[in-house]
């Protein structure tokens, strides 16, 4: 869509929605601000803040009392082994059930192409 003085009329439509530029010092004043707070940090290690902050000491209370309350409560049976003598041999039903079956009993095995060298016979057609 074009404008009498040649100008592309989307342009003039979105021309008032340019980003405006960032601040000029702000690149300087957040390096400045994490210098500082890099400086002021104290030395605590991981387990120090860990053991200061409160929901993780309470968490880390609530499940020892729950393991422990189920170690106390909950019956545990002894294991009893049993000795179970491992036959083998396969069972006759499952092997009789596993045994390839043939449609018909004269056919033989699809040899890819031919049946069989001797004869040139194609998908059991002689």
């Amino acid at each position: 869509m074009k404008t009498t003085g040649g100008r592309d009329a989307m342009n003039e439509v979105f021309a008032g929605l340019v980003p405006p530029a960032p601040p000029g010092k702000l690149k300087d004043d957040v390096l400045r601000a994490s210098q500082e707070a890099w400086q002021n940090r104290n030395g605590e290690s991981l387990w120090t803040r860990l053991w200061y902050h409160r929901g993780l000491r309470v968490a880390w209370t609530g499940v020892v009392a729950l393991l422990l309350i189920g170690h106390i409560f909950l019956p545990t049976a002894p294991s009893k082994r049993v000795a179970v003598a491992v036959d083998t041999r396969p069972d006759a039903l499952m092997a009789e059930f596993l045994r390839p079956t043939r449609i018909v009993a004269s056919a033989t095995p699809n040899l890819g192409r031919f049946q069989s060298e001797t004869t040139l016979s194609m998908g059991g057609i002689s």
